[in-house]
């Protein structure tokens, strides 16, 4: 009988023939592998391009264009932040051009948007020429401010990708969030922007960029703070600059550099004692050396440079902004006469950035700069910018001095200008403001400030508009409240403020109301309050018409008013506010049951679980339904 080391029969060996053809079956597999997503990717890149050419051909076949393009390219100060919708430079060159150009309309394309990078804008150029390709225009480019710091050094993948459509496209998905799509330097960059408008055939205006020089200074370090000598040193300075004793600061700063490691806010405080002392040369020369060190949102030396360079080497016109800012601001030195905080430009600065843009463009187009003193006062009435514009324009920069003093170590210079700009808010609304006096408060530790804010809830929660700002930035105003030191009920208070003014901005702005709650998985994030992402937008949008309707009906529109609220409440019944709306004016009309009904519909919205109306609200629907109920039973009576 067989045992199993019989049975256990062993292969015999391979001979070198046969395993030479496995490892060339090997190799062309691993080949095949390898080639078919190079030539897909390459047949693909072919089919873009020739589809590209075929799709420009058929879209310039036909009549000509009735209008004139200019695209825009850039970031916030492209968009006209913060007197954007109404206000941006591209509005302003198109006012100085006339309005026309060769006979033509001139039609604003701005792709520009906040917060965004050369990578970013040249995915958007792309795109916009690549589906609809110009027959005639011109391209503005104003970008730099957002750029990584230090740069990122380039790798020979970006170089490949910078240069093909299809790897380009892949980097911008495979890139995380904010980081420039292809990580070439800033020089690259603006070039690819620049190569790709030239490819189309468009004259390109490129402007240097500009910021606040003089006035905003860099955040002191956390690290300088932390020495105790170089802290008593800067507080001391600090002393004698209060006194108005420069020269004797500017000592005590000189000891407190390091050479390469001085510290950028020290070099500006050293600067701006210089410039109290009349040396403004090298006062000019240290706010330089202070801001080239990086993270202090304002153009660096060396972006300013490129763009000159990339001027003359690529035969585009230069708008020399800077130079622009140097030659209106005191002893060349720009600070808040003509800026709104670091970079964004005032109306007098926007007039400035959009003459130099106005200049070069004619001169490329052959055209006129036909209205080159347009004045601020024109500038405001013929784009309808209102004084509640200008309210929203100063509680937009005190927000965003808000958030910058949140970023510091030391806050006081930053602190100073949030209470300028809220100053102007409530100078010209004509009263407090309860939200924005308890966000200063808690930046300020103010804690007996946020005590006495929280104890007029009622105020803070009717503060609608200034809540719903104070609430785009829930995730750092949190924090805020925790580093308050309040007791446990204030606290818990506070905390239920601030998740109300962040419930209150995603129904205003439901686009996406909290910084970092963006993205893909926001539509699948369900809301804290109970609301989701469509009954967000049905509330966004039926508040869009009660407000509408609200300030018809004060203007003395009010059937059109009433026609706007009803349509307000078809959209979303449980908007609270438009029916307590309606209940108001149908007791100021007499319309007692149609108010009774009005004032129901308001409290049985307002008291639903999980949205966002506070306390003080609902008593206030119940006082009208009981107001109405009375008034309709009195008339009842005297029937």
């Amino acid at each position: 009988m067989p045992t199993d080391r019989d049975l256990d029969i062993k292969q015999p060996p391979q001979s070198p023939r046969a395993l030479g053809a496995r490892a060339a079956a090997g190799l062309r597999l691993a080949t095949l592998l390898i080639a078919l997503p190079v030539l897909l990717g390459l047949t693909l890149e072919a089919g873009l391009r020739v589809g590209g050419a075929l799709w420009a051909w058929f879209q310039r076949w036909g009549q000509p264009a009735s209008s004139f393009p200019v695209y825009v390219v850039g970031e916030s100060t492209a968009y006209g932040e913060p007197f954007a919708p109404k206000i941006s430079f591209p509005m302003i060159v198109s006012l100085m051009l006339g309005g026309t150009v060769r006979g033509k309309p001139i039609r604003i394309i701005n792709l520009s948007k906040p917060g965004s990078n050369t990578g970013e804008q040249y995915g958007r150029l792309f795109r916009e020429l690549f589906l609809r390709p110009p027959r005639e225009g011109v391209v503005l480019i104003y970008v730099g401010i957002n750029e990584d710091w230090p740069e990122v050094q380039s790798r020979c993948w970006d170089r490949l990708a910078s240069r093909s459509i299809v790897l380009s496209r892949l980097a911008a998905l495979l890139e995380a969030p904010g980081r420039p799509v292809i990580s070439l330097d800033y020089e690259q960059r603006l070039a690819r922007l620049i190569a790709l408008a030239r490819s189309h055939g468009l004259p390109v205006v490129v402007s240097t960029l500009v910021g606040n020089v003089r006035e905003f200074a860099p955040a002191v370090s956390w690290r300088l703070l932390l020495d105790r000598e170089l802290a008593r040193s800067l507080e001391l300075a600090r002393r004698e600059e209060r006194a108005g004793r420069w020269r004797a600061a500017a000592r005590i700063y000189e000891g407190m550099r390091r050479g390469e490691d001085t510290d950028p806010g020290v070099l500006h405080r050293l600067a701006y004692c210089q410039f109290k002392l009349g040396r403004y040369g090298l006062a000019g020369k240290l706010y330089r050396e202070a801001i080239d060190r990086g993270g202090t949102k304002r153009p660096l030396t060396g972006q300013n440079e490129a763009i000159r360079r990339l001027a003359a080497q690529r035969g585009v016109a230069l708008s020399d902004a800077q130079a622009l800012f140097s030659s209106a601001a005191p002893h060349g030195l720009p600070g808040y006469e003509l800026f709104m905080d670091a970079h964004h430009p005032n109306l007098r600065g926007y007039l400035l950035l959009a003459r130099g843009f106005a200049d070069q463009a004619a001169r490329l187009l052959g055209a006129a700069v036909v209205r080159p003193d347009l004045s601020q006062a024109q500038l405001e009435a013929e784009s309808a910018f209102s004084q509640a514009d200008q309210q929203a324009v100063y509680a937009s920069r005190f927000i965003w001095f808000c958030g910058e003093a949140y970023e510091r170590a030391g806050r006081d210079e930053t602190l100073a200008m949030a209470a300028r700009y809220l100053d102007l808010v409530e100078r010209g609304a004509g009263h407090k403001s309860p939200a924005y006096r308890f966000l200063l408060a808690l930046l300020e530790r103010d804690a007996p400030m946020v005590v006495q804010q929280l104890a007029d809830s009622g105020a803070l929660y009717r503060d609608q508009d200034a809540l719903a700002a104070v609430g785009r930035n829930v995730e750092w105003v949190t924090t805020l409240v925790h580093e308050a030191g309040l007791s446990g009920p204030l606290a818990a208070a506070a905390q239920r403020l601030v998740t109300y003014a962040g419930d209150l901005a995603r129904i205003r702005h439901p686009s996406g109301a909290e910084t970092g709650g963006g993205g893909f998985l926001a539509w699948l994030r369900p809301s804290r309050r109970g609301l989701d992402h469509w009954e967000l937008r049905r509330f966004a949008a039926s508040k869009l018409h009660a407000d509408r309707g609200v300030e018809l009906a004060l203007s003395g529109h009010a059937t059109q008013g009433r026609r706007e609220l009803d349509e307000a409440l078809e959209i979303y019944p449980d908007n609270a506010e438009a029916a307590l709306s309606l209940c108001s004016m149908s007791l100021q009309e007499g319309l007692l049951e149609s108010a009774v009904r009005s004032c129901d519909q308001a409290l049985l919205g307002a008291e639903q679980a999980g949205k966002p109306y506070p306390a003080d609200f609902i008593a206030q629907c119940r006082t009208a339904r009981a107001e109405a109920r009375a008034r309709l039973e009195r008339s009842r009576r005297g029937r």
